[in-house]
């Protein structure tokens, strides 16, 4: 069955969904684990990165955007 785009956000209200912004965190983050990575790993990254005059850049692990706000997606309620 083919739904035309303009009808899915009606069909996922009567469903009683509703737009929702995700988390910024992770639900399986473990903040010994986060830190013992950052005291033994890190410290070598950030060292090689500044003999070398590299920059050191981050992005998340879901996507590398240019938005400044999360984008939504549809939950239930």
């Amino acid at each position: 069955m083919d739904l035309p785009v303009r009808t899915v956000r009606l069909y996922l209200t009567r469903w009683g969904f509703t737009p929702q912004r995700p988390l910024q965190r992770a639900f399986q983050q473990k903040p010994e684990a986060v830190e013992q990575w950052l005291q033994a790993n890190y410290s070598a990254i950030a060292a090689r990165a500044k003999a070398e005059g590299a920059e050191m850049c981050w992005g998340g692990e879901t996507a590398v955007a240019s938005v400044e706000h999360s984008p939504r997606g549809y939950a239930p309620k």
